[in-house]
C-alpha cells in the first residue's frame, strides 16, 4: 500500500502565516476584487502606514501580491488560486455540516416512532 503524502514544507507555513493575519487576509480579498493604489487599501483597511507597509512586503515575500511600477498593487495568480480554493473549501464543508444536520435532525425526529414502534413489538 502507496503512503500518501504532502509536500507541504517551509513556504507553506509561511504562505499559511501570511493568511493567518487578519489585515493581510483583508488586504488579499481586497485586492482579489480590484488592483488598488497604497492610499486606497490605507483608507479600506484603517491601518497604519507603516503596519499596512509590512503587511504588503509580507504578501509580496511570498507571491501573493505584487506591485506595478506605478505603485498599484495586485493579487497574483497564485494568490487568486488560493482564496478561490479556501473558498471551495469553506463551501464544501458547510455542505458536508448541512446534511450532517440534516441526517442528525431526521434521526431525532425518527426516534419517538421507532421506540414506540420497539414498545409494540415486545408487548
Amino acid at each position: 500500500m502507496t503512503e500518501k503524502r504532502l509536500l507541504l514544507g517551509k513556504e507553506t507555513l509561511n504562505i499559511a502565516k501570511a493568511l493567518a493575519n487578519e489585515s493581510r487576509f483583508k488586504v488579499l480579498t481586497k485586492l482579489y476584487a480590484e488592483p488598488t493604489s497604497f492610499k486606497n487599501l490605507k483608507e479600506v483597511t484603517e491601518l497604519e502606514k507603516s503596519a499596512l507597509a509590512n503587511n504588503l512586503n509580507k504578501l509580496l515575500d511570498v507571491g501573493l501580491v505584487e506591485k506595478s511600477q506605478h505603485g498599484i498593487y495586485a493579487i497574483t495568480e497564485d494568490g487568486k488560486k488560493l482564496l478561490e480554493a479556501l473558498e471551495t473549501f469553506i463551501k464544501e464543508s458547510n455542505e458536508r455540516k448541512r446534511k450532517v444536520n440534516i441526517a442528525n435532525a431526521q434521526r431525532q425526529m425518527m426516534k419517538p416512532f421507532l421506540e414506540r414502534h420497539k414498545q409494540n413489538t415486545q408487548e
